[in-house]
């Protein structure tokens, strides 16, 4: 019967239907390797999308760096308007002065 044959390659009998020892060494290979490659392709899955996720970082970082770069710009001009603005005002008063003088 079946069952009977089942058990005998079970076993290691050597029913009819036992498959060979080089076969079963075979599949077992041929499993291990199909296993293997699953592991291997979702270590590399898991590896691009922490890669992607660090392009996605370094892009932002560079993105927050320019912002603060043209901040920093318009604050520079900012305070070579006010430097030059005090400087205006100081030389308007000394002239006032001067002219108070006379």
């Amino acid at each position: 019967t079946k069952v009977s044959e089942l058990r005998a390659n079970k076993d290691g009998g050597g029913g009819a239907s036992a498959a060979p020892a080089h076969e079963v060494r075979t599949v077992r290979t041929a499993s291990m390797s199909t296993s293997s490659d699953a592991l291997a392709s979702n270590a590399l899955e898991r590896c691009v999308a922490a890669l992607e996720s660090e392009r996605t970082r370094a892009q932002e970082a560079e993105a927050a760096v320019e912002a603060l770069e043209r901040a920093r710009d318009a604050l520079n001009g900012e305070l070579q308007r006010a430097a030059a603005q005090e400087a205006n005002m100081r030389e308007a008063m000394n002239n006032a002065l001067e002219e108070r003088e006379m």
